[in-house]
């Protein structure tokens, strides 16, 4: 009898331990096979880090610490002083919620968005990956230029580095392209995609404070022109960049400058959502200040 009480209780306690094991390889498959394998010697002074879903070269006397997720594989990177943390999961940040200056570029074959912000750091965002996954690694430490010559090292494991951005995707891109010359010539196109009434949130750089400022009806709306200039300057301190982040049914255009003879900066949000095959604009930011 006391026996077959023993055997009930471990056979709870085993089905747990199998459980646990089972998340951690769908998370991150190669965990309990990377062992001293996990460092690869490039030369006396960098290695490369494999972390399983993906990899990355390094100074050599960065490693790597595990970190406790919830719902993703998180980690940190230190050499004791700097640190890189990255998270790789369904839910992680694609930069477009704080005030990241963003760039498009290709990663070793793949789609990423990099960003710098003076209060968060360097970040590198990539989306679209195997099993609806994405991956953001940053740094608050490492200057600009060192966190990018390390996340620019970055590879994907087991993706097919041929299909970064989807036919759906392409094909909502090619007529978002078409939308906005309308959108910037047309003022009355660009009335009838505009849901009223509209708000546009504006938010104080300086000291975090909300507003909200309403268009009840056309009338009260003036028109914004999106034309594509990736950066423009008028060499007497007027500086301008704009950047477009592109997902599958939402794309964000973001516009940022500083005119250094007025002091002035402005960093303006339009995020578009395509709605019944339709672009429309349904939420607009002014972070300026």
């Amino acid at each position: 009898m006391r026996e077959q009480k023993r055997t009930n209780f471990i056979i709870p306690i085993a089905v747990i331990l199998i459980a646990l094991v089972f998340g951690m390889m769908m998370i991150e498959p190669d965990f309990f096979e990377l062992g001293e394998r996990r460092y690869k010697v490039v030369d006396d002074n960098s290695h490369i880090i494999e972390l399983g879903r993906f990899s990355l070269l390094t100074p050599n006397n960065f490693k790597y610490v595990e970190q406790e997720g919830i719902d993703s594989f998180v980690g940190l990177i230190t050499d004791g002083t700097d640190s890189i943390e990255f998270d790789f999961g369904w839910y992680s940040n694609d930069l477009t919620s704080e005030d990241y200056n963003l760039s498009n570029e290709r990663i070793n074959g793949r789609q990423a968005v990099t960003g710098f912000s003076n209060t968060y750091g360097t970040a590198v965002h990539f989306p679209n990956l195997r099993d609806n996954n994405s991956l953001t690694v940053y740094s608050e430490t490492l200057t600009e230029e060192e966190a990018l010559n390390i996340f620019r090292t970055i590879k994907i494991a087991n993706t097919d580095t041929t299909r970064w951005i989807s036919p759906i995707q392409q094909s909502n891109s090619d007529d978002f392209n078409k939308f906005l010359e309308r959108w910037n010539t047309d003022s009355s196109f660009q009335l009838s995609r505009i849901r009223f009434p509209h708000e546009q949130t504006i938010i104080d750089g300086h000291d975090g404070g909300e507003a909200v400022l309403y268009f009840d009806k056309p009338s009260d709306w003036i028109h914004t022109n999106l034309e594509y200039k990736s950066k423009y300057s008028n060499g007497v301190g007027l500086d301008f960049r704009q950047d477009t982040i592109r997902n599958d049914r939402v794309i964000q255009i973001k516009q940022s400058g500083e005119d250094s003879s007025t002091k002035l900066t402005w960093n303006l949000v339009y995020e578009f959502s395509l709605i019944d095959a339709q672009w429309y604009l349904t939420s607009s930011k002014d972070l300026s200040y």
